[in-house]
């Protein structure tokens, strides 16, 4: 993998310290640590994951990008929500918006932001002219 340029010796011992550093730290710390960074990317990866689903990518291309970034944008509120600063405008704008108070406020908004920019993607594509 490194091509001969890091020792396995080298590379095992490595893994080992940090696997034994991140034991002394504690499971549930780990986890308080990690669950804001997961509730922010979280959303986005939904979208990819759903948008992967579809056979020609460039014709949805549009649509994943835009799904991407309004799941972002909707998943800042719980993150910071999750570092402890639970009164934000983003987390009281989020608990207004349907699926708010489970966690998925982003869901709706970025349904939505999809299905109009696959509008704008199909509408804007240029027209081939059909071979006879």
């Amino acid at each position: 993998m490194t091509n001969g340029k890091l020792k396995y010796s080298l590379t095992v011992g490595l893994s080992s310290l940090v696997g034994f550093l991140l034991g002394l730290i504690g499971l549930s710390k780990i986890i308080g640590y990690t669950v804001p960074w997961l509730m922010l990317i979280y959303p986005a990866l939904v979208v990819i994951l759903i948008i992967s689903l579809f056979p020609k990518f460039e014709k949805v291309k549009l649509a994943a990008q835009a799904g991407v970034i309004v799941a972002i944008i909707f998943s800042i509120g719980d993150f910071i929500a999750g570092l402890g600063f639970g009164n934000n405008p983003f987390t009281k704008m989020n608990l207004f918006l349907p699926l708010g108070k489970q966690g998925l406020s982003w869901l709706l908004p970025t349904v939505i932001a999809v299905i109009v920019f696959q509008i704008i993607s199909t509408f804007s594509r240029p027209k081939t002219l059909a071979k006879t």
